[in-house]
């Protein structure tokens, strides 16, 4: 069972290394790991300020349709909570695939290549239902992206 799990574990990080290798137009190969861990901490604030960056907009844009709309729920109220939940969900997540490189060198930049690949994922997300909302002025197309 526990070989399994390793395989498992392994592709889950060999897919992740694949998609590290296009991370950005940064060069994250150092010399030491204090550089790597620099490089993917550099690349996971500027993945989470284009995320944040689309949050607001989002964000602006449910105001004004929150305003026009008596939907008691609210578009504000939702992608806020959406969005807190996502952030414990990318985090637990990115921690449930490192756990078995616990006080390993390389466990730091195996979590943040997958918070980096997850908060990727996000910003296409919030892409797709900013671009819905923006121009529907609600997410009704949303739901079949």
């Amino acid at each position: 069972m526990m070989k399994v799990f390793f395989i498992l574990v392994l592709i889950c990080l060999l897919t992740g290394n694949v998609l590290a290798a296009d991370l950005d137009e940064d060069n994250c190969d150092g010399a030491n790991n204090m550089k790597i861990s620099a490089c993917y901490e550099s690349i996971l604030d500027k993945t989470d300020k284009k995320m944040n960056s689309i949050y607001q907009r989002i964000l602006s844009v449910s105001l004004q349709s929150d305003k026009d709309s008596k939907n008691q729920w609210g578009y504000v109220k939702a992608i806020k909570s959406s969005q807190q939940d996502w952030i414990k969900f990318r985090d637990d997540e990115c921690n449930f695939r490192t756990v078995s490189f616990e006080g390993g060198d390389i466990r730091g930049r195996l979590y943040r290549e997958c918070q980096i690949e997850l908060t990727r994922s996000r910003i296409n997300n919030l892409e797709m239902a900013f671009d819905c909302l923006d121009q529907n002025d609600d997410y009704t197309c949303y739901h079949f992206h």
